[in-house]
């Protein structure tokens, strides 16, 4: 676990926290890290579970199949990005899928325990906090990416999304975690009509891209980056 302690001790769920700190809750959260291979699923639809995680390596994308079989992309998370935290809480059954793109390290540990009884120790108490913190922020977020999909354009979404890349990346040059279909099913929207968007950005001067690669040039319109508490 020593590789990824960065990682960890970056999380929101561990902010404030030293390095002993956190090594005494994962020891009481029976924390342990697991591998799994591209393209398999680790957590399915309609399973429950007891644990949360943070993404160590790889990719994870989270998927809903609707009852047409068409699988629609709701997020993808990266190395930093956790997952798990409302189902484990709350033991309801999952309604998307879990599956790894690329060969991945999840770090798991079960939290139950301290959301579930009367908590007195300040470090459990801290936790529960950034863990409020966490849920409040990814509440806000997907609040926001469906007001955004019924409210805004294909232009408007891609310009989003670029711009967040720009923002996480901090250089007008980045490559985005999307080929073209998983791009356009994340902003539920048309391949076709998206690509045709993204050739009529280029043709404006406003952007240069090839395949994943990006780069804003000077008249590309940027959106802010979300402010964070």
């Amino acid at each position: 676990m020593e590789t990824y302690t960065k990682i960890i001790q970056n999380h929101p769920l561990f902010q404030w926290m030293d390095g002993q700190e956190i090594e005494t809750l994962m020891k009481r959260f029976r924390a342990h890290i697991q591998s799994f291979q591209k393209k398999s699923v680790f957590w399915d639809s309609n399973q429950r579970v007891d644990e949360m995680g943070i993404v160590l390596e790889g990719n994870v994308h989270i998927e809903r199949i609707d009852e047409n079989g068409i699988t629609c992309l709701i997020d993808v998370l990266l190395p930093g990005d956790s997952l798990g935290e409302m189902f484990s809480i709350s033991q309801a059954p999952l309604n998307t899928t879990f599956r790894i793109l690329k060969d991945a390290k999840i770090l798991f540990f079960n939290a139950r325990r301290v959301i579930e009884s009367p908590v007195s120790d300040p470090l459990e108490v801290r936790f529960l906090q950034n863990l409020g913190k966490v849920l409040s922020k990814k509440s806000y977020s997907f609040s926001k990416r469906l007001a955004d999909t019924v409210h805004r354009t294909t232009r408007q979404r891609l310009q989003d999304y670029l711009s967040a890349q720009y923002h996480i990346k901090g250089n007008q040059k980045f490559t985005i975690p999307l080929d073209r279909q998983d791009l356009a099913d994340f902003l539920f929207v048309d391949r076709s009509a998206m690509s045709k968007e993204l050739s009529k950005m280029q043709e404006e001067g406003l952007l240069i891209y090839h395949k994943r690669d990006f780069e804003f040039l000077d008249k590309m319109p940027i959106t802010d980056k979300e402010e964070e508490d």
